[in-house]
């Protein structure tokens, strides 16, 4: 590759420029950006200032104020909501180029440290090459810790000989795998709020807008003497974690790619054009509370509620907790249901706890559990609902699923309210 990014128009020269510029209009163009309007404005303004040569002297406030119309006392020490664009196109860049943009001529990419483009010129006919399951969750993890996992997970995803799948893990899966639509799974991220020396979650915090989240903010940096609190979405739990190691095992098998996102960074035009698997809680993935399907079982704030209990069943199912506030005992949830487009499909696992997605992947991904479950809620002819709610109860030790057992499920009608499974 010949690299420019580091020139501005004059040195580079007119030719270049322009095929830059064409390259910029062909990424807005694509689906990847489709109603994204502030991450275009955003590439579209740091595109100018690259091919004008002035991002060296590029700064946050001037970003802040240009593109997202800030007041003029915007402080970005206290507002850090140009970073987080600034991230979200790092990573939408990144997803272009992974799909629709892997025969282009010309990538772009937005380094970490400095608000300018580099422009790669590729040979004609090269590609991108595609990431695997865990390329992209390596920002919210220790590397260290599981860099082993991520070359055994890509050296699978990339379609080397395996046993092939046990025939229930692969009814449960058949959605995903034989579908023509591309995949996405989806990890719950919890909002922390961090400067540059401390890094704070509290549970009560999820929504960045919101006026107790803000009000946390100032009375957080009032307590202990520090400004420059923002907020960020760069972890995910260890259960999450276990649970998408599970998922990208079974698409490996199966001889399907995966992609992997989080909850603040998934678009509604990415559910509309993907399978989504959402891994974690509705506070975690905000975009599960607009899903239009009436459901029977939801999270309540101490665990599972049961909208309408039936013979034998109970309105609540509470978590139990340990001398240390950890979960000793949970209900989980495993939903099946209806993708916003109509050809596609989105599974849920979810629970109070991150170990509550872990316990949900392993009882639909482990071939002994998914037989127990075919035959809980398969139909007298063998089929299995194309929809439907499963209730786990999950015991744990040091939050580690040991024992999972199912409870009961329901079979989802998308037109009406959930019904009973055969």
């Amino acid at each position: 590759m010949e690299a420019h990014g580091q020139k501005g128009a004059s040195e580079a020269g007119d030719e270049a420029s322009a095929a830059w510029r064409e390259q910029i209009g062909r990424i807005l163009a694509g689906e990847v950006f489709r109603e994204r309007d502030s991450l275009k404005r955003l590439l579209t303004y740091l595109a100018d200032r690259t091919i004008g040569g002035a991002a060296d002297g590029l700064k946050e406030y001037a970003i802040g104020v240009d593109v997202f119309h800030k007041p003029p006392d915007y402080e970005p020490q206290r507002d850090g909501s140009v970073r987080q664009q600034i991230g979200k196109l790092r990573l939408k860049l990144e997803e272009y180029y992974r799909t629709e943009g892997n025969r282009d001529p010309i990538q772009v990419e937005l380094p970490k440290g400095n608000f300018r483009l580099v422009f790669e010129h590729r040979a004609v006919g090269s590609t991108t090459e595609p990431r695997t399951a865990l390329s992209r969750w390596l920002p919210a993890f220790c590397v260290a810790l599981l860099l082993p996992v991520a070359c055994w997970i890509g050296w699978h995803v990339r379609g080397t000989s395996s046993p092939g799948l046990d025939p229930a893990v692969r009814l449960l899966w058949a959605p995903f795998l034989d579908s023509a639509r591309p995949t996405v799974v989806c990890l719950g991220t919890p909002l922390f709020l961090r400067n540059q020396r401390f890094r704070v979650r509290d549970s009560r915090w999820n929504a960045i807008d919101a006026p107790e989240t803000q009000a946390a903010m100032k009375d957080l940096s009032k307590k202990l003497g520090l400004d420059g609190f923002v907020p960020s979405f760069d972890y995910t739990g260890t259960g999450e974690a276990a649970a998408a190691f599970a998922i990208a095992r079974i698409f490996a098998e199966g001889h399907r790619e995966v992609a992997v996102s989080w909850g603040n960074v998934l678009s509604w035009n990415d559910i509309k054009n993907q399978n989504v698997i959402f891994v974690g809680p509705p506070k975690f993935n905000p975009h599960l509370h607009a899903i239009p399907v009436n459901l029977d079982f939801t999270i309540g704030p101490r665990g599972i509620v049961n909208a309408h209990p039936r013979a034998g069943e109970s309105a609540n199912y509470p978590r139990i907790l340990d001398a240390d506030e950890n979960a000793a005992e949970d209900y989980v949830l495993i939903n099946r249901l209806p993708g916003i487009d109509p050809s596609g499909t989105l599974l849920i696992l979810e629970g109070s706890s991150t170990s509550s997605a872990w316990a949900a992947a392993d009882y639909i991904t482990r071939p002994a559990m998914a037989k127990e479950l075919v035959s809980r809620i398969k139909s007298p002819d063998g089929r299995v609902p194309p929809f439907f709610q499963v209730l786990l109860h999950v015991k744990y030790k040091d939050s580690v699923p040991t024992h999972t057992a199912f409870v009961t499920s329901r079979a989802v009608n998308p037109r009406g309210p959930a019904m009973p499974a055969p």
